[in-house]
């Protein structure tokens, strides 16, 4: 059984973040972008930390009677 849901409407998120790498812990900052058109999406996500660096990730498709249908991730 599927239940339907509202998707949030398109929005910027920043974000503060903790983690570990190589036994060190690091504070990072994350900026998620979602963009909802009504019949497809667009999100992105970014997380940049000092030294380390920054690591991406994106997905897009459809919204459908299910949800989310990624083309692409």
């Amino acid at each position: 059984m599927v239940t339907a849901i509202k998707l949030p409407e398109s929005a910027r998120l920043d974000y503060k973040v903790t983690g570990g790498a190589r036994g060190l812990n690091y504070y990072a900052n994350a900026e998620l972008n979602w963009h909802n058109t009504g019949s497809d999406y667009e999100a992105s996500m970014t997380v940049r930390a000092l030294f380390i660096g920054s690591r991406s990730m994106a997905s897009r498709g459809q919204i459908d009677g299910n949800g989310l249908a990624p083309g692409r991730f």
